[in-house]
């Protein structure tokens, strides 16, 4: 077994249903905290040498953050534990930020875009994240929405719900956020982003903004071709319809639909391959054999076989190879070569 790997007794734990839950946080979290402990060690020896975070303050500061100040709901103890597993990665992401700002100048001020405009990309080793920077989302007109290309789609779904727009209750099952979805046409339960795209707003590698209209991109199932290549999405206006009978009901049977058919709450990147015209990739997958196949920690999803999922250290070139694995066999048992969705960046692992 494996140190990032739960024990017997703890995955017995994890997995009862939220109906049999009877302890507190605090005493949930106590009967996982060894478990918990481990994966923070596992995670530590991924980290630079001269990291001074020990095991058991991460562990600990990773609780503070999910239960100090407020109620955490969690949905059972699988979703507990993956929730403070992943509490400590983006505590180690936070840290590793501070340093690298460290390491180029101090302290890291926040600015906003109209601030600073095209000199921002005149030293992009000071560009910590862009996220706090584009949370902008406002009804600027009677059936028009302004969202900044870091709001949350799901966040969008229920602002259009409470301004009584629609349809935009799909945009509840895209995980991540709006320049994610507006850069590969993500959509869900029958809608896509684009159908509702009036213009965007985009930055070029000089720094200098545009705002383009929808006319000017060549949007298809999950692709979007640019006018000019190499520009990043900023902000977009946006187009719904009244919908006087929106409801939070909508959006809660779409998420409802969504957690019974994929893996919610592990850790991966959404589907990773379009469909191909006329089919689906999870059942070509599933049909090849290859659910729960692993390469590494890096495995295809049992509940969905387009999912493939990070079960604790997966490496980039674990899941690059799965992905090409899943490709040959899917080609080789059906004859029809998956196309991904996802987009890796950087050199091949």
């Amino acid at each position: 077994m494996s140190e990032a790997e739960p024990s017997r007794d703890a995955e017995q734990i994890l997995t009862e249903s939220f109906s049999q839950r009877t302890e507190s946080p605090e005493e949930l979290f106590s009967l996982l905290y060894q478990e918990l402990r481990l994966v923070a060690r596992a995670y530590m020896r991924r980290e630079r040498a001269d990291h001074t975070l020990q095991a058991t303050a991460l562990v600990n500061e990773a609780y503070m953050r999910l239960f100090d100040g407020e109620e955490f709901r969690w949905e059972n103890r699988k979703h507990l534990f993956c929730t403070v597993t992943r509490s400590m990665r983006r505590i180690l992401v936070d840290q590793a930020r501070t340093h690298r700002a460290e390491r180029h100048g101090g302290a890291v001020r926040k600015v906003s875009l109209d601030e600073q405009g095209p000199a921002i990309c005149q030293d992009l080793p000071q560009l910590i994240a862009l996220s706090d920077a584009l949370e902008r989302l406002d009804r600027v007109a009677e059936t028009t929405v302004f969202a900044e290309a870091g709001v949350a789609c799901a966040r969008i779904a229920r602002e259009c719900i409470h301004w009584g727009l629609g349809p935009a209750e799909f945009l509840a099952g895209i995980p991540g956020t709006l320049g994610g979805a507006l850069a590969m046409n993500a959509g869900a339960f029958g809608g896509e982003i684009w159908d509702h795209v009036l213009e965007v707003q985009s930055i070029d590698r000089r720094g200098v903004e545009h705002v383009r209209a929808r006319a000017e991109f060549e949007v298809g199932y999950r692709s979007v071709r640019a006018p000019v290549p190499e520009e990043g999405f900023l902000a977009a206006r946006l187009h719904f319809d009244r919908k006087l009978a929106a409801n939070e009901a909508e959006v809660r049977e779409l998420l409802a639909k969504r957690k019974a058919t994929q893996p919610i709450g592990a850790w991966s990147c959404g589907s990773v391959f379009a469909n191909p015209p006329g089919d689906h990739a999870a059942r070509l997958i599933e049909a090849a054999g290859l659910k729960g196949f692993r390469i590494g920690d890096a495995g295809v999803s049992q509940k969905h076989a387009n999912f493939i999922i990070n079960y604790g250290a997966a490496s980039a070139a674990d899941l690059e190879r799965l992905i090409e694995h899943v490709r040959d066999t899917v080609e080789r048992v059906h004859g029809v070569r998956l196309t991904p969705e996802v987009r890796i960046l950087g050199e091949p692992a």
